[in-house]
C-alpha cells in the first residue's frame, strides 16, 4: 500500500514538473514606434500566469539585456519604461546570440535526423513582441528566419504579439502565403 501511494506521489510530482509552464519573451522595443506600458503590462502578465522559469530578452545590439527572474525584471522593466531611444540592432549579430542563447536555456541538441530538440521543449512558450513598424520590415524577416532555422515553432508554442500607441498589444497579423508559421495569442 505504501509503495502505491509513494508511486501516485512521484507520478503527481513528475506531471507537475512536466507541465511547468516556462516562457521565453523576446522584446525589440523602439520608444519612437510605440507604448512601453503595454509591452511592460504584457511581460507582467505572463509572469504572474507562469508557473515554471520565465527569461526576458531585450535586444540590444551585440549584448542583450536577459532578466532570468523577478528582481531582474524590475530593473529591465524600469529601463524600458524611462527608454527615450532605441537600442542598436544588427540581424546578424543579434541572430548568433540567440542561437547561441536557444542552446543553453532550451538544453539544445541535434537529433540523428538532423533537427533541433531541445531537453524541455514542451514546457516552454516564447513570445516575440516587436513593433507594428518592425513586421513589415527586414527586422521581421531576419527574426523570422531565427524562429524557422532554429525550428522554434514545431518544438513549442511561438508567440508574436506587435506594441503601436495603443495601449494593449496585438497579435500580429503575419501573411498567409509565409513560410513561417506561429500562434497568434494575447
Amino acid at each position: 500500500m505504501k509503495a502505491k501511494i509513494g508511486l501516485i506521489l512521484s507520478i503527481m510530482v513528475m506531471s507537475i514538473g512536466m507541465y511547468a509552464q516556462n516562457q521565453f519573451v523576446y522584446i525589440r522595443y523602439n520608444p519612437g514606434q510605440g507604448n512601453s506600458s503595454a509591452i511592460v503590462g504584457t511581460v507582467d502578465k505572463l509572469m504572474a500566469k507562469s508557473s515554471g522559469k520565465v527569461v526576458v530578452f531585450v535586444s540590444n545590439a551585440a549584448s542583450p539585456i536577459i532578466a532570468a527572474n523577478s528582481s531582474e525584471w524590475e530593473e529591465v522593466r524600469s529601463e524600458l519604461l524611462r527608454m527615450q531611444s532605441a537600442y542598436e540592432y544588427y540581424a546578424e549579430d543579434e541572430s548568433a546570440i540567440l542561437n547561441q542563447y536557444y542552446t543553453t536555456l532550451f538544453a539544445e541538441s541535434v537529433d540523428k535526423k538532423l533537427h533541433i530538440k531541445g531537453k524541455d521543449d514542451e514546457s516552454w512558450v516564447c513570445t516575440f513582441i516587436i513593433s507594428e513598424e518592425s513586421l513589415h520590415s527586414d527586422e521581421f524577416e531576419a527574426l523570422a528566419e531565427n524562429i524557422s532555422v532554429n525550428e522554434l515553432a514545431k518544438r513549442m508554442s511561438v508567440d508574436v504579439l506587435i506594441y503601436s500607441d495603443s495601449p494593449r498589444l496585438s497579435p500580429a497579423e503575419i501573411a498567409a502565403n509565409t513560410m513561417f508559421k506561429f500562434n497568434i495569442t494575447e
